[in-house]
C-alpha cells in the first residue's frame, strides 16, 4: 500500500495536484478530495451513489477558488444535453461532469471517442457492495464500463476489506493518506426498547428549549437536531407523534411519488434548503452531502425491527458523522446512537444456512435452465427475470442468460457482519465501536431524551424556555406556577397529582381577585421599572394570600407589554410599557 504524508495538512490541496489511480482511502471525510477532483486540469467525470450529492456540488461551484463549470447527469438528462454542455463549454476548462451509478453509461456513450483523456473518480466506493442488494443492475453496469478506462480511482473515508471488494478492484493498487492527529469522534450510546419515543422526547425538548437552543454538557446550544433515519415511514410516524410544524421540518429523502404520498403535508427538500429544526435525512443524502450548520447536533437512529435502518458502524456512522462540515459547530465531531437490540436477530451459524440454502436454490435453477430448449428456458425463467431476487443468486447478463452471482453472497454477508451481527446485544454495539477507534464517553444531558411533569415544571419555573410551549402541552405546570408559585409546587416535590389536588383546592374568586386588582394598579400607556412592577405584584399576593414569587413578568399575563430601557442617574434602567388590549 502507498501512503501519502498529510501531517499538518487540512486539505488534500495541500500537499496534491491530482488523485492517484486505483483506490484511495482518504481517512477523513471533510478533506476536500472531491474538491480536488473538481478543481483540478483534468477532464473529470466524477461517479457518485445518489442526484443529492449531484446537486450538492452544483450549489458549490463556481466559487472563489476555481471557475470550473459543473454539469450534472441522472435520470431524465440526455445524451443530448451531455453533448451541448461539451460543445458550449469555454475551450480553455477542462470538463466536469457529476453522474450516478445508473446514467454513467449516457456519459461514457458520449464520449467514446475521446474517453482516453477522461478520468473517472468513483466517490464513496464503499457504496458499490453496501448497496449492491438493492442497485445490483446498476453497479454491475458501472463496473463493466469502467473497464474500458485506463485512468480510475476509487475514493473512500471508510473503505470496506479488500477481501469484498468487487473482482475489477481486488488487483488495484491502493493509497492511504497519512494525516496528523485526526480529531476525536465521539458517540453518546443510547440503547431503549422504544426508540422512536426517544425521538420524540428529543424534538419536544428542543421545542421547550426555544429560540435560544437546547443547552449541552459543554456548555453550547443546539440550535437544530439532525435525525439521519433511513425509512421515510418511520419519519413520518415520528413527524404525526411528534405534531410537528411544517415549517420547522425539512425531510431529505428520494424525490419519489411513494415518498411524497407517504409524507402527505411534509415536503421533500435538499441539502442546500435552509436549515431547519428538525432535519430528517435518509440514506440518500448520508453519503457526500454536505450541511453547513453552526449547531446542528447528529441523531442517528435505528431500529432493529426494521432492517433499513440498522446503519453500519465502519462506514454510516463515520460517513453520517463527517456531513457536519462548519468547523465552527462545536458538536462537529460528536453524534447520538439511538437504538434498539433483538436477541432474535439471526446468528452467524442461522446466515451460513441461508446462505447455503440459496445457493443450492440457484445451482437447481441453473441445472433446470441448462436441460431446456430456447423456448422452455424463456419461459421458465421469465418470473425470475422479472422478481427481486431474495431466494437465490442469480444474476442475467447482456444476452439475458442466467448466471450465479458471487458477489451477491459478498453482499449479503457484509450485510450480516454490520447489522445483525451488532444489534442482537449491547456488548457487540459497544465492542464495534471501539474496534473502530470510535469513542462512546461522551455525556448527554439526563432529560434530553425523556420529558416528564417534574421536568416540565422546573424548565417553566427557570424561564429560558419556552413556556407557551410548556403551557400548551402540559397546562397544569402553567396553572401550578400561576397559582401556587414554585415553592409550593416544590414543597409537593412536583408530584402530578398532589399538585393538580392543590389548584383546584385554590378558589376561582381569589384567582378573578388577583387579576382585577393588578388590573386596578396599572394604568394603560404609563411606565414602570421592572422593580415597581415586582413590587406592586408582591403587595396584591400578599394582600390576596397567593403564595407564588413575584416576577416583573407576571404583568405579561394581565397585559400586553413593550420592555425597553432608560438611562436613570446614569445608568441603564429597563422598564415595562402597559399597553392597550
Amino acid at each position: 500500500m502507498n501512503q501519502i504524508d498529510a501531517k499538518g495538512a487540512v486539505y488534500c490541496s495541500e500537499f496534491m495536484t491530482e488523485l492517484p489511480k486505483g483506490i484511495i482511502n482518504k481517512i477523513d471525510c471533510g478533506c476536500g478530495i472531491t474538491s480536488l477532483a473538481i478543481e483540478d486540469k483534468y477532464p473529470t467525470i466524477i461517479v457518485v451513489p445518489t442526484v443529492e450529492i449531484i446537486h450538492n456540488k452544483l450549489g458549490q461551484y463556481p466559487n472563489e477558488r476555481s471557475d470550473h463549470q459543473l454539469y450534472g447527469v441522472y435520470s431524465g438528462v440526455r445524451h443530448t444535453d451531455i453533448d451541448d454542455y461539451l460543445n458550449e463549454l469555454h475551450p480553455s476548462l477542462p470538463p466536469k461532469i457529476l453522474t450516478t451509478y445508473d446514467s454513467f453509461y449516457k456519459v461514457a456513450e458520449v464520449i467514446v471517442k475521446n474517453e482516453s483523456k477522461y478520468r473517472i473518480v468513483v466517490d464513496e466506493f464503499s457504496e458499490l457492495l453496501d448497496a449492491y442488494d438493492y442497485r445490483e443492475s446498476a453497479i454491475d453496469d458501472l463496473l463493466k464500463c469502467l473497464e474500458r478506462f485506463s485512468y480510475v480511482s476509487y475514493v473512500s473515508a471508510t473503505p470496506i476489506q479488500r477481501e469484498k471488494y468487487p473482482t475489477q478492484l481486488k488487483d488495484l493498487e491502493e493509497t492511504e493518506i497519512v494525516w496528523g492527529q485526526s480529531p476525536k469522534i465521539h458517540v453518546s450510546r443510547h440503547c431503549t426498547s422504544k426508540p422512536f419515543d426517544k425521538v420524540k422526547f428529543i424534538i419536544e425538548n428542543y421545542r421547550i428549549a426555544g429560540d435560544k437552543g437546547y443547552e449541552m454538557p459543554n456548555g453550547h446550544r443546539s440550535h437544530a437536531a439532525y435525525f439521519f433515519l433511513n425509512s421515510v415511514k418511520e419519519i413520518k410516524r415520528i413527524l404525526d407523534k411528534a405534531e410537528l410544524p411544517k415549517s420547522q421540518v425539512r425531510v431529505i429523502c428520494a424525490s419519489k411519488e411513494t415518498n411524497k404520498g407517504v409524507l402527505g403535508a411534509y415536503t421533500i427538500g435538499s441539502a442546500l434548503d435552509t436549515e431547519k429544526r428538525f432535519n430528517f435525512i435518509t440514506r440518500k443524502a448520508f453519503k457526500g452531502a454536505d450541511f453547513y450548520s453552526k449547531s446542528g447536533l447528529i441523531f442517528i437512529v435505528s431500529n432493529s425491527h426494521n432492517k433499513n435502518t440498522m446503519l453500519s458502524i465502519d462506514t454510516d456512522v463515520k460517513q453520517i458523522i463527517g456531513r457536519l462540515r462548519d468547523k465552527s459547530n462545536p458538536f462537529r465531531n460528536m453524534a447520538i446512537h439511538i437504538y434498539n437490540e433483538d436477541s432474535s436477530l439471526l446468528s452467524r451459524e442461522e446466515f451460513a444456512e441461508l446462505v447455503d440454502e440459496k445457493t443450492r436454490e440457484t445451482i437447481r435453477l441453473l441445472s433446470i435452465f441448462s436441460k431446456c430448449n430456447p423456448e422452455e428456458a424463456n419461459t421458465f425463467l421469465k418470473p425470475y427475470r422479472q422478481e427481486s431476487q431474495q431466494d437465490n443468486y442469480l444474476h442475467f447478463d447482456e444476452n439475458g442468460l442466467p448466471k450465479f452471482n458471487d458477489y451477491r453472497i459478498v453482499s449479503d454477508w457484509r450485510k450480516w457482519e454490520t447489522s445483525h451481527a451488532i444489534y442482537c446485544d449491547g456488548y457487540t454495539v459497544r465492542q464495534t465501536y471501539k474496534d473502530n477507534d470510535i469513542s462512546t464517553d461522551s455525556k448527554i444531558p439526563d432529560d434530553l431524551l425523556t420529558t416528564t411533569f417534574r421536568s416540565l415544571c422546573l424548565k417553566y419555573i427557570q424561564g429560558d424556555v419556552d413556556r407557551d410551549y410548556i403551557a400548551a402541552k402540559e397546562p397544569l405546570v402553567k396553572k401550578a406556577y400561576d397559582c401556587l408559585g414554585q415553592d409550593k409546587m416544590k414543597a409537593l416535590c412536583f408530584k402530578k397529582e398532589q399538585i393538580r389536588k392543590a389548584v383546584l383546592d385554590v378558589k376561582p374568586q381569589i384567582l378573578d381577585a388577583v387579576e382585577n386588582e393588578i388590573r386596578s394598579r396599572f394604568k394603560v400607556g404609563s411606565n414602570y421599572s421592572r422593580s415597581e412592577v415586582k413590587k406592586i405584584i408582591a403587595s396584591v399576593y400578599t394582600e390576596l394570600g397567593v403564595q407564588k414569587n413575584p416576577t416583573a413578568t407576571d404583568i405579561d399575563d394581565y397585559f400586553n407589554t413593550k420592555y425597553n430601557k432608560k438611562r436613570v442617574d446614569g445608568k441603564s434602567t429597563g422598564f415595562i410599557e402597559i399597553l392597550a388590549d
